[in-house]
């Protein structure tokens, strides 16, 4: 009876045993299998985000491999005396004005070159050797500045990475210095791993002003404009709230030594005192704006390029509610005027749009009106009428007898 018992107790322990292991099997099988479709699942999804990565570099580089083209006009002939053509496209272009033969150009791959246009063919005088050394994003806009004691030609260049760079001409090649980063326009964004992330602000117009050539302005894409100088870097002196959306252009007055003006792509013109956070004036449109230019002949005059494809020129002077005159210049729908220039000699006004066409415009003989000498008033022998004429009109805008003092001083940061 005895031997009975153990024998069932032995095989009840012994199917006991089996199930267990067989419940363990069970488990460990289907483990295996989940592991086996994690393991898929995430396969398949890093193969996604590389095609779709891959999709991005190749979507990237093709709209960095659009060629693109400079055409060097005179006014005598409508057809271009030379064509270069870049691998990229061109973003923005600058002549230095003691060699006007010599241009800088960004390029949409970050890239900048500059080209000597006296030869027929084009070539590249300056060139970057170093890809590492370059904008990670679309050059928006160069401008020579040349502050170098040895002559040796500089131009500076923003980009949509937020940098801020000046580039040296030495030998045949650009010896880029970083002068700093723009302020992220975002808040930064805290990763998996803890680390923050912030995304630059991009830089979209540059202009140096007229005296102090260490002096700039740059306007991004979030409405701000700073204002810094190239002798203390990484140091912005001055902040503007200036506009709602991107800000175009930028552009210093040729005739008074503290007045800029700026236009956005909120719709708004505005006038500002390099020394005041708040604008002096403002003119809204019902359109996006590109480009701004002051005119050579007249300080109260400017003129702006619209993207609905009109030129609107406005004089302080005249009218200080709404433009004295609008002219349109692409009749097709979509059409945008982008870029705008005044002939600093001749009264000629040139326009470009986005379809590659330039348009050169003669303006008439009332929007170049030179500013009198009031009479019966003795002036100081270095007086000057323009600059007169448009400190008189801004200090009928502004209350106070403060700021007259400060729209009517002539003395610079520097000398103060």
């Amino acid at each position: 009876m005895i031997s009975m018992r153990n024998t069932l107790v032995k095989r009840t322990l012994n199917e006991r045993d089996r199930t267990l292991h067989e419940r363990e099997r069970t488990l460990y099988e289907r483990e295996h299998v989940i592991r086996e479709k994690s393991a898929l699942v995430e396969a398949i999804k890093q193969l996604c985000d590389m095609k779709d990565k891959q999709y991005l570099e190749d979507k990237h580089d093709r709209a960095e491999r659009i060629q693109g083209t400079i055409a060097v006009f005179t006014l005598n002939n409508n057809h271009p005396d030379t064509l270069i053509h870049t691998e990229s496209t061109v973003l923005s272009i600058d002549c230095l004005s003691s060699k006007p033969y010599l241009i800088c150009v960004g390029l949409m791959d970050g890239d900048v070159i500059v080209y000597d246009i006296s030869i027929p063919s084009g070539k590249a005088v300056f060139t970057n050797t170093s890809y590492m050394c370059k904008h990670y994003g679309c050059v928006w806009q160069v401008r020579w500045c040349n502050l170098s004691t040895n002559h040796q030609p500089r131009f500076f260049s923003i980009g949509s990475d937020g940098k801020v760079m000046r580039w040296t001409c030495i030998k045949g090649e650009l010896r880029q210095v970083l002068l700093f980063d723009l302020p992220s326009a975002t808040k930064p964004t805290r990763l998996d791993d803890g680390t923050l992330l912030s995304l630059p602000g991009p830089a979209i117009a540059l202009d140096f002003h007229r005296n102090r050539k260490d002096i700039f302005l740059v306007g991004t894409e979030d409405g701000k404009i700073y204002k810094a100088s190239t002798s203390d870097p990484g140091i912005i002196d001055m902040t503007f709230d200036a506009h709602d959306f991107a800000v175009y252009s930028i552009q210093w007055s040729p005739f008074h030594p503290n007045i800029f003006a700026s236009c956005s792509a909120d719709g708004t013109v505005k006038i500002w005192h390099e020394k005041i956070t708040e604008c002096l004036m403002r003119f809204d449109l019902c359109t996006s704006l590109q480009d701004i230019a002051w005119s050579p002949y007249t300080s109260t005059m400017f003129t702006i390029a619209g993207a609905d494809g009109k030129v609107y020129i406005f004089d302080i002077h005249s009218n200080k509610l709404e433009p004295i005159c609008e002219q349109l210049l692409a009749n097709e729908s979509g059409k945008t005027c982008t870029k705008i220039a005044f002939n600093p000699i001749h009264p000629i006004l040139l326009v470009g749009d986005q379809t590659g066409w330039t348009s050169c415009l003669k303006l008439s003989p009332n929007l170049r009106k030179k500013a009198k000498i009031r009479k019966g008033i003795e002036f100081a022998d270095n007086y000057e009428r323009e600059f007169d004429k448009l400190a008189q009109e801004l200090s009928r805008t502004v209350a106070g007898d403060s700021m007259n003092d400060i729209l009517i001083d002539q003395t610079n940061d520097i000398e103060d």
